[in-house]
This record gives C-alpha cells, structure tokens and sequence, in this order.
C-alpha cells in the first residue's frame, strides 16, 4: 500500500545584487523549492542560489518532517539559482540524490564555466555567498523515479525563461511543480527570449 503524499512549498527571501540595474540596486527573485513527502521519504525541487538561503531551507526542511529522509532533489533548469544550494543539501543528507533531466545536467554544466559563474554569478553574489566547489546533478536515464510507490514524472518543456526547461508532475496528488515555466508576483526573466524564439513559440 503507498503512503499519502503531502507538498509544501518554502520561498527564500530576496538577495541583494552587488551590481546594479540602470544605475539602482536590486535585489534577485524570491525563489520558491518544494517539499513533496511520504511516510519515510521526500523529494525537493529545486534549491536557492546563497548558504544563507540553502541554511534555510535545511531548518524549515527539518521542521517540517524531523522524522523522514531527503531522497531526491530534482531540478527542473540548469540556472544556478535553482541549483546551487545542492552542495550543502547533500552535506546533510548524505544519501541524497540528485537528478535532472540529461539536457538541464547539460545546461548545469555550462553555469560552471567562467563564462557564467565568474562573470556573472559570483559578480553578483560576491564574498563567498555562493558555496564552492559546485556539483551538478545526475542524469536520469529514464523520464521517472519513484519513492513509496509514487511515480514522479519529469516533463520536457522546451525554451520557457531559458533552454531545456522541464516540468515535474506527481500524478497521484494532481501537482506539477513548474519551476521558471510559471512566475508568481515578479518579473519574468526574459533576456534569453528573441524575435525568432517568440515567434516559433507564438
């Protein structure tokens, strides 16, 4: 018999930008990750950008469910702001895995070149915020993995606010977890869109 599954869903507050935007400072998006948990196990997706964030995160994963196992992180993008709190995830929860699908491992991997996490991401997040070294997730080989008998499906969804962005559907409690391919309350990141991505999604 399968357990019941139950979602809950934690929002990081926003980070200050050591850079500025037209001349102003900002700060980044809230980021929202999502605890999915059964009886024994659970399955997060997505994690925040700082240690602060991740630090988080963990205290409220732990406050929630004292009693279970992380089994899963899934992350639905290669952006590093959906990823690179794994480091500190897996520190706690040393049997955790962590999967994407094998186009978003990809993407993952181009975050860590210089091009990206010099030049953009720890220029925006200086002084040791962003933890290091990273790691990026493991491949699925297939398009689901399971804990307590619950099948969770990982849905490719094509160019959404970036490239090779997929979706999470756990059937049997009627939820998708949908990454950037839905924003709430704040401005939709829109530098990686052009003329032509527009006009072949319509």
């Amino acid at each position: 018999m399968t357990s019941i599954l139950r979602a809950d869903v934690h929002v990081s507050s926003r980070l200050p930008l050591a850079i500025t935007r037209m001349g102003e400072s900002s700060a980044f998006s809230p980021i929202s990750c999502t605890l999915i948990h059964g009886d024994r196990e659970a399955v997060l997706v997505d994690t925040p950008i700082s240690i602060s964030q991740t630090e988080s995160l963990i205290k409220w994963i732990e406050n929630i469910m004292p009693n279970k196992e992380l089994a899963y992180v899934y992350i639905t993008h290669g952006h590093g702001d959906h990823w690179f709190g794994l480091p500190l995830l897996k520190k706690r929860w040393p049997n955790l895995k962590a999967v994407a699908t094998k186009a978003t491992v990809e993407h993952m991997k181009r975050q860590l070149t210089p091009e990206y996490l010099d030049n953009r991401w720890l220029k925006m997040f200086p002084g040791g915020q962003i933890f290091q070294p990273q790691e990026v997730a493991q491949p699925m080989e297939t398009d689901t993995f399971m804990i307590e008998g619950h099948t969770f499906r990982a849905i490719e969804v094509g160019h959404t606010d970036t490239v090779d962005t997929t979706i999470l559907h756990v059937p049997d409690i009627h939820l998708v977890v949908a990454g950037d391919v839905v924003y709430g309350d704040v401005h939709q990141f829109l530098a990686k869109q052009t003329l032509q991505l527009n006009g072949k999604n319509g």
